[in-house]
């Protein structure tokens, strides 16, 4: 198995990560923020963008809980590393309202992180990612390596389609080191390819 640290680039930006204190499954707190954020740095990120879960009945977050917490993360912070902020949004009804409201926060530019659950496709999956770019936002695909259900024998047509119409798509470094099964591995190998 590859070591994390061997596997990142020097100035690499790490577009996914649950650094933010207090929002969602990730840094409970402060603390644990700035332990990970330090811990990252000595990996060789040059950049961090917190990305908290907006997922509706669940992580109710807004544009100013995500904005409130980078804000209390950056005061707080004493390392010498870059950080950002923007959100991972759940493909799901809730989604389209954001996308009309233009409320979206964007990784860089118009790119917008989302994700779907790892239990079954969402409804009307294509129709969002149609009205994303119809506001002239481009999907990333949050981990589709995950998604077990949306490989049909190791065939990625699903992953073609969404290609295609413009979908990109966003890995993550533990799913190529094993730490989610050697399943994943086999799964992120070709879709890397």
């Amino acid at each position: 198995k590859p070591i994390l640290a061997d596997l990142i680039p020097e100035g690499f930006v790490d577009i996914h990560s649950h650094v933010l204190p207090g929002i969602d499954d990730g840094a409970k707190n402060i603390e644990e923020s700035l332990s990970l954020i330090s811990q990252m740095k000595e990996m060789g990120f040059s950049k961090i963008i917190g990305t908290p879960h907006t997922y509706e009945g669940l992580y109710n977050n807004t544009s100013e809980t995500i904005k409130k917490s980078f804000d209390l993360l950056k005061k707080n912070l004493k390392e010498d590393v870059k950080i950002d902020y923007a959100s991972e949004y759940m493909i799901d009804g809730s989604l389209l309202k954001r996308i009309e409201e233009r409320s979206l926060l964007a990784l860089k530019d118009n790119y917008v992180l989302v994700e779907m659950s790892f239990i079954s496709s969402p409804n009307k999956l294509y129709d969002i990612i149609f009205k994303l770019q119809m506001n002239n936002y481009i999907p990333v695909l949050a981990h589709p390596e995950r998604y077990l259900y949306f490989f049909d024998d190791n065939n990625i047509k699903n992953f073609s389609k969404l290609k295609t119409r413009g979908c990109k798509f966003q890995l993550n470094l533990l799913s190529i080191t094993g730490y989610y099964g050697k399943k994943i591995v086999e799964l992120s190998d070709i879709l890397i390819k």
